[in-house]
């Protein structure tokens, strides 16, 4: 069984690769609950038009983003809930 991590079973998270399943509701909730209030000053954050152009598989594929630069990837640690829906948005 997992270890209590605040309060949460550790046997109920998992991580996500936002590339390799990519969620545009739980990208928006990450970037909605952590980007703005970590950095308020729109200056200090990339838009999420950039991150969706970036991470979307459908926007990579048509723009050919692969081969043009670094590729970027966020991994997401999020909780599963056995006892009812996931919430991703």
């Amino acid at each position: 069984m997992g270890e209590a991590v605040s309060g949460l079973d550790a046997s109920t998270l998992r991580v996500q690769s936002m590339r390799r399943r990519y969620s545009f509701p739980t990208l928006k909730r990450f970037y909605d609950e952590l980007m703005i209030p970590n950095f308020p000053l729109e200056d200090e954050r990339d838009d999420l038009e950039d991150w969706v152009f970036c991470l979307d598989p459908e926007r990579t594929a048509e723009d050919n983003c692969v081969d043009e630069g670094p590729v970027m990837d966020v991994l997401l640690l999020l909780c599963d809930h056995s006892s009812g829906p996931t919430h991703e948005g």
